[in-house]
């Protein structure tokens, strides 16, 4: 028992001399502050404000001082201190006005995001969301109303905010997979109509290809989209085959004419040959 007490009156012994060198090292302060004030020099407010949170911090873990020294050494550290906050109260002050602000900032942010969150005007919402989160960091750092920085008093407007974009971006990569099939599905169908078309664009059975190169042109507009890019190519590819096969639809006559006059100009140069051609004639002349 006797050891205990022993060694709790050394620890309190050694208490009371960092409580002496806090008292001092906060008097001090106190006195710059002063003379900061007097002389009308701006005073690091800031860095006094975690001064002085670095005091309390401290004065905590050695609060047990020798009983007959412990209200002595509270009365100077609570004097001091207490002038210490005095002279930070403008810059406390400042810190509350801006905390306001933010955490006004950030509820409008949080507010606009939650009513985007169900948005299905994908891209426009997107951008909204990125300008959204620009803003949320330019709105800066919330502080503990006292000067005390810790934990961003905002936690909650930022678990909601967080909340209503991770959902939105989440429908949004649902969205794109759901479309990608269905582009590649309408990709699919409109190649295979490509196809067809460019083999009809040759055909000469003409009514039985304008009757389906027609409904070729039907079905295709009943295919939903795919991407642009792709959309452009391929409908630049089925009407170029389309176009082919209608002109030549149109100038049908004239190309049977011609196919007629070519099928006489092969008869003519064979008999030409067979005239023109030296020794006995071949036994399958006749």
């Amino acid at each position: 028992v006797r050891d205990l007490r022993e060694m709790d009156d050394w620890r309190r012994f050694a208490n009371a001399q960092q409580q002496e060198r806090m008292i001092l090292e906060a008097e001090t302060l106190v006195a710059k502050l002063a003379l900061e004030e007097q002389q009308g020099q701006p005073s690091d407010l800031a860095a006094a404000a975690r001064a002085l949170r670095d005091f309390h911090t401290k004065w905590k873990s050695a609060a047990e001082a020798p009983r007959d020294q412990a209200q002595r050494l509270w009365e100077r550290f609570r004097t001091a201190t207490d002038l210490i906050r005095l002279r930070c109260e403008t810059y406390f002050k400042q810190l509350r006005d801006a905390r306001t602000a933010s955490v006004a900032a950030r509820t409008a942010l949080v507010d606009e995001a939650e009513a985007l969150a169900a948005s299905t005007d994908w891209v426009k919402a997107a951008t909204r969301f990125q300008e959204l989160q620009e803003a949320w960091t330019a709105a800066g750092p919330a502080v503990k109303p006292g000067g005390h920085e810790g934990p961003d008093p905002t936690r909650d407007l930022m678990r909601r905010f967080r909340a209503a974009s991770n959902q939105f971006f989440s429908r949004r990569r649902e969205d794109l997979a759901t479309r990608k099939k269905v582009w590649g599905d309408n990709q699919s169908r409109k190649e295979a109509l490509c196809a067809r078309a460019e083999e009809l664009a040759q055909s000469t059975d003409w009514e039985a290809a304008s009757a389906e190169m027609k409904k070729l042109q039907a079905e295709w507009k009943t295919i939903g989209p795919l991407r642009r890019a792709k959309s452009e190519q391929l409908w630049t590819r089925f009407r170029g085959a389309a176009d082919l096969f209608f002109e030549r639809f149109k100038n049908r006559h004239e190309l049977a004419l011609a196919g007629k006059i070519a099928e006489r100009q092969t008869w003519l140069a064979d008999l030409q040959a067979l005239a023109t051609a030296e020794g006995d004639a071949p036994a399958d002349l006749a």
